[in-house]
Formats: C-alpha cells, sequence, structure tokens
C-alpha cells in the first residue's frame, strides 16, 4: 500500500471513530430531532462546516505547490467537516446531528481517494 493510500485510511477512518464517540456519548437525545437541527449553534458549525469542505477543493491547490503536501490539505479539511458535526452533536446531545457533516466528509473522502496511478 503507498503512502497516500496509508494516510487516507487513517484519516478518513478517523471519522469512523468520531461517529463511535457521538453515538456512545450522546446516546438518549435530549429533544426531537427537529428541534437539535435548530439550535443557533449546530447551524453555525452546520455553516462552517459546509464552507470548510467548499475550501478543501479551492484551498490546497491555491496555497501549496507540493502534490503531497496539497492532498493531505484537503484531507484535513475533509476531516474537519466531521470534526465540525461531531462538536454539534456534543453540544446538541444528539448523535443523530453528527451524521449529516459525516456523510459531507465521506463525500469528499471519496473524491479524494488516490487512484492507481498515484502508487506509480
Amino acid at each position: 500500500m503507498n503512502q497516500r493510500k496509508l494516510i487516507w485510511f487513517a484519516i478518513g477512518g478517523s471519522t469512523l471513530v468520531y461517529s463511535f464517540i457521538a453515538f456512545f456519548l450522546e446516546r438518549q437525545p435530549q429533544r426531537s430531532f427537529e428541534e437539535s437541527l435548530r439550535l443557533p449553534i449546530v447551524l453555525v458549525l452546520y455553516g462552517a462546516a459546509l464552507v470548510t469542505y467548499l475550501f478543501s477543493y479551492i484551498a490546497p491547490s491555491r496555497v501549496v505547490a507540493h502534490p503531497q503536501t496539497r492532498f493531505i490539505m484537503r484531507l484535513a479539511l475533509t476531516e474537519a467537516v466531521a470534526i465540525y458535526g461531531l462538536i454539534a452533536a456534543l453540544i446538541a446531545h444528539d448523535w443523530r446531528i453528527y451524521i449529516g457533516p459525516w456523510i459531507v466528509a465521506i463525500v469528499g473522502f471519496m473524491q479524494a481517494m488516490p487512484s492507481e496511478q498515484d502508487e506509480r
């Protein structure tokens, strides 16, 4: 396995750990999902997650010239999307809040997956 795939699996896999943290710490929601979703801090964190996701496509190519560093920067920004979701879930005391940002992060990770060409 090449270095890029190892980094991709490690950072992408961390979001799975975050899902377990969200579920086991906030297994019993204190309010309905709709009420949790409407909390102002949750909306702010969802907005930050969306902006970060967009920056994960724009920023690496504009900031860094080295391809490996750009790749890691994109993965780190994509992971931040999941972290915003985890923070929102912990603040709202509702594990279900994590699911939306996690799905967005998974999409970002799938689009950043190293190809077979990267192994050569």
